[in-house]
């Protein structure tokens, strides 16, 4: 079954807001905070990975290359990818995609 555009970005969007949340969590172990961030993470990454090439390009110009990159490492194991990097990938980066895909859906 072929999934709208609509469709696509408002489940990663979904995925994006709970990592976000679970950033700002306090007082839960760090460690279980970056695991959930980065299953999040990965989850959006992922569902952005239906999209029409034509549609990431176009609301992920500079840093659609480097999104896929980031699902890439998560899904093949966290040694690569350092846990400071999720949290901060979530915090700085993750609020420009953010922002282009509700873009988008106004």
């Amino acid at each position: 079954m072929s999934r709208t555009v609509e469709e696509v970005l408002n489940e990663a969007l979904g995925h994006f807001d709970a990592a976000t949340e679970y950033a700002l969590l306090d007082g839960t172990p760090q460690r279980l905070v970056i695991d959930a961030m980065s299953m999040r993470l990965f989850a959006g990454l992922e569902t952005l990975t239906r999209l029409p090439d034509e549609v990431a390009d176009r609301l992920f110009p500079d840093t659609w290359p480097d999104m896929r990159g980031l699902r890439h490492r998560i899904a093949h194991g966290y040694g690569a990818t350092s846990l400071t990097r999720i949290k901060e990938t979530v915090m700085s980066d993750l609020p420009t995609a953010v922002a282009a895909i509700r873009a988008e859906l106004e």
